[in-house]
């Protein structure tokens, strides 16, 4: 069984994922950073709260929030200054910044509206200037330390124990939405805060659609059913996918599955730092094509996870993305036929320096 526990074994290491950050101010001509996003915050302070901004500097760490997470600030984020607004936080944060000495502030694009950036650059004023700095911390999650690993070790262990709850309620007149249902509530029971995305269960046809919401239908024999669960500990997501024959598998589903199985262990076996996202999804890629079933796997053969359930590195057609050590990402291909319905298997892996380790233990 997995670890039901939700404490951690030690403080995340936040002074060194702060400094490493720092550290590549000077190649970028930055020398501060403002920070938005929830996840980045989490990672960079160990805030979890969803208000508030950082402001990093070689020489300051600034928390700003607002008054509902006065005190949880303070016990998360021990090695920041918290300061607490009360106006518009953009205020603050252009006072925060003005005090520091910054002139070159970096902000994310990505998740900065054209509003804010034009209210903060006009309470900045001429003598500061924003610079846009896309995946500057996106870049440090990519390889997991081993804070962030010992938690994604335990709510992996959940989530293949939520699993074998499935495989007991999943069975012939089930209704998708109630073994959803049940998927959530054992989650929670086990610890979860939560899950890491609204599980997808989908029967027959639905299962055609990789990302079908759960509904009333109804769980037949000898139909496939496409499960797919996470929880979130720590803040830290699984991710895990088992397709399912209740009532006894049939020999299209056997086909099926087959050659869905032997796509994810060719790109499994495969994987090894250094590849390229695009190889690897070539590898499962090449196995449905050969098959016949080519145009009936339309998406990518992996993502990473961590903080967030879809993260990078991206393992895709188009994928950019260049494994390394210490990453972690899922290996999904699947084959969805309409009027029949789909098989995807999902399993996460650890990069390592010779391989990889699959994290996910559930049948399969």
């Amino acid at each position: 069984m997995s670890e039901m526990s939700n404490a951690t074994s030690a403080s995340p290491p936040i002074m060194d994922r702060v400094g490493r950050l720092v550290a590549g101010f000077a190649a970028v001509g930055v020398d501060g950073l403002l920070v938005g996003t929830e996840a980045n915050r989490r990672y960079l302070s160990g805030f979890a709260g969803s208000a508030g901004m950082l402001l990093v500097t070689p020489q300051r760490r600034v928390l700003i929030t607002d008054g509902r997470y006065t005190e949880q600030a303070g016990m998360q984020a021990p090695d920041y200054e918290i300061v607490i607004h009360s106006g518009p936080i953009l205020e603050q944060v252009a006072a925060t910044v003005t005090e520091s000495g910054v002139r070159r502030l970096g902000f994310d694009p990505g998740t900065t509206t054209v509003a804010a950036y034009q209210d903060l650059s006009e309470r900045l004023g001429e003598g500061i200037e924003l610079v846009a700095m896309p995946g500057m911390v996106e870049t440090l999650r990519l390889v997991k330390d081993e804070h962030e690993l010992a938690i994604m070790r335990r709510v992996i262990g959940m989530a293949d124990d939520v699993l074998a709850m499935v495989q007991r309620v999943l069975v012939p007149g089930a209704l998708e939405r109630d073994v959803a249902t049940q998927i959530e509530h054992e989650f929670r029971t086990l610890g979860a805060q939560k899950t890491s995305f609204d599980a997808i269960v989908a029967t027959g046809t639905n299962g055609a659609m990789p990302h079908h919401l759960p509904d009333d239908t109804v769980v037949r024999a000898g139909e496939p059913v496409v499960v797919d669960i996470g929880g979130i500990v720590d803040g830290y997501c699984s991710d895990i996918t088992r397709t399912f024959c209740p009532g006894g598998r049939t020999a299209r589903f056997d086909e099926i599955y087959s050659i869905v199985l032997e796509a994810e262990e060719a790109a499994i076996d495969g994987v090894a730092a250094g590849m390229g996202g695009r190889e690897v999804d070539a590898l499962a890629r090449a196995v449905i094509a050969e098959a016949g079933y080519g145009d009936y796997f339309g998406h990518g053969t992996g993502h990473g996870v961590g903080i967030d359930v879809h993260e990078a590195p991206r393992l895709a057609e188009t994928a950019t993305d260049t494994l390394q050590a210490g990453m972690v990402h899922s290996i999904e291909p699947g084959i969805y036929l309409p009027n029949w319905g789909g098989v995807r298997i999902e399993d996460l892996l650890l990069v390592t320096a010779d391989g990889a380790e699959v994290l996910t233990a559930a049948p399969k």
